[in-house]
């Protein structure tokens, strides 16, 4: 369907706006705590994105989200990710 639109098809990072709502790329994340807040704190969030260079971050930061009731993979879950924002971007 996207295809057909005249759009490439979604991937695993694709930012864009879903049909529910925006997703987010907190790509310094660190610990996680600005993710979870956006999750929580901004209306018609669809997910977000948990980025830090370092996998500890990362891990950190799955941990706090989980935590905090924004499982990754649900309506306004936080996906932790470990590797380079700019990468992750494009």
């Amino acid at each position: 369907a996207e295809a057909a639109a005249g759009r490439p098809p979604a991937g695993p990072r694709d930012l864009s706006a879903g049909p529910g709502g925006i997703r987010i790329l907190d790509a310094l994340a660190a610990s996680g705590l600005r993710s979870v807040r956006y999750a929580k704190e901004i209306p018609g969030v669809d997910g977000v994105v948990a980025n830090d260079l370092k996998p500890e971050a990362a891990e950190l930061a799955a941990a706090n989200a989980a935590s905090n009731g924004c499982r990754a993979g649900t309506a306004g879950g936080v996906e932790a990710r470990a590797g380079g924002a700019i990468a992750y971007m494009y």
